[in-house]
């Protein structure tokens, strides 16, 4: 009887364990807990339309222009970010058009967003660097509850785009960088 309760009690240790071992040791993940990870979104949405203030790098690439962009209006925030990244990508000249936004998360009034490695062929400055993170942080900060923004490259945590701008910790709107157009 022993036997069997020890046989018993080991094999319930020995699950426990592993699964203990699988959950925090082999899915361990540097993103925030409590995120919410967005890759498919549901396109489906009502024909209304909305202002959003976008911004983006002129010519020369000393200070960012503010564009007034008509979107689909649609109450799900992540599907409105995508959107937006997408009109960067195409309007921005520092993104490159292989630029991918592959995945957000969201936390409270911080947006963590995860982009591919290829915007580094595009950035060849300190200027650029600067122009292209503000480009994203201003803009998706005019989201309502969204205050700070932290960029991962390939859902990892970076010190530096391109080795100019120190990206470790988060951004949040400098309305230094805006040249308001009359």
């Amino acid at each position: 009887m022993r036997k069997k309760i020890g046989i018993i009690l080991l094999t319930l240790l020995t699950m426990t364990s592993g699964y203990y071992y699988y959950k925090y040791i082999i899915n361990y993940d540097k993103t925030p807990k409590k995120l919410e990870l967005v890759k498919n979104i549901d396109k489906k949405i009502k024909k209304e339309n909305e202002q959003i203030k976008i911004y983006i790098p002129n010519k020369e690439h000393t200070f960012l222009e503010i564009k007034e962009v008509t979107l689909i209006k649609n109450k799900d925030i992540k599907y409105k970010i995508f959107e937006i990244f997408n009109y960067l990508k195409e309007n921005n000249d520092l993104f490159s058009k292989e630029e991918e936004l592959k995945k957000i998360y969201i936390e409270k009034d911080k947006l963590y967003i995860n982009i591919s490695n290829n915007f580094k062929s595009k950035i060849t400055n300190a200027q650029e660097e600067l122009m292209f993170i503000y480009s994203i942080v201003n803009t998706l900060t005019e989201i309502d509850g969204i205050n700070k923004i932290k960029i991962l490259v390939e859902n990892k945590e970076i010190k530096s785009l391109r080795g100019y701008i120190d990206s470790s910790d988060f951004f949040k709107k400098d309305k230094l960088l805006i040249k308001e157009t009359k």
